[in-house]
């Protein structure tokens, strides 16, 4: 099959469809394709292929600015990332886990390696591409605000999920209380006629 392909490339493409009589220019147009041919191999050697693993890193990098993310960087190798959608608020951690891997899956803007950072998205963890957290990192992490823990930053956390929650507790009640109300005067009504 190769070989015939080959043919119909030198018959059609190299020599322009014409039958060839002279063994000198049949030997010339031979060597000329198989110049073309080991060229081409060497050229698609040095590029690359474009894998589907580069694809999707390639497509987390354009989609990764369009989106609101903000972040908090908490020691030198670790990062969580934050995102509000809605009522609801999405974080990703990130972290910094071997700088010296030097294989072929790399961001072309970023520089960073697959193995360099970990990233608890579903990205990350299932599918085993660079995500779009792990490049906002690389872009912005020299604008990172530092996290500095206090003793009471855990205590303010629970004061805040404690208040929260009672705010939760009172909205609830007031919503049910009338309801209760309403329901107790009806019965009380019904108590009043039978009697």
């Amino acid at each position: 099959m190769k070989l015939e392909r080959w043919h119909q490339q030198i018959k059609y493409e190299e020599s322009g469809g014409t039958i060839m009589k002279r063994l000198d220019k049949s030997i010339s147009i031979i060597m000329n394709s198989v110049a073309k041919k080991l060229l081409s191999r060497i050229m698609s050697s040095e590029r690359g292929k474009l894998t589907h693993r580069m694809a999707l890193i390639r497509k987390r990098q354009s989609t990764k600015m369009a989106e609101g993310y903000s972040f908090v960087q908490l020691n030198e190798t670790s990062y969580v990332i934050t995102k509000e959608v809605g009522p609801s608020i999405f974080t990703y951690n990130v972290e910094k886990t071997n700088t010296t891997c030097c294989c072929n899956i790399k961001c072309d803007q970023c520089s960073v390696c697959i193995h360099s950072m970990s990233c608890t998205c579903i990205d990350y963890c299932v599918k085993f591409v660079i995500c779009k957290h792990i490049h906002y990192i690389c872009l912005n992490a020299e604008k990172c605000i530092e996290f500095e823990e206090t003793e009471n930053s855990e205590e303010d956390a629970l004061v805040i999920d404690i208040n929260n929650h009672k705010e939760k507790q009172i909205y609830e009640r007031e919503s049910i209380l009338p309801s209760v109300q309403y329901q107790d005067e009806d019965l009380n009504m019904k108590k009043g006629i039978l009697l």
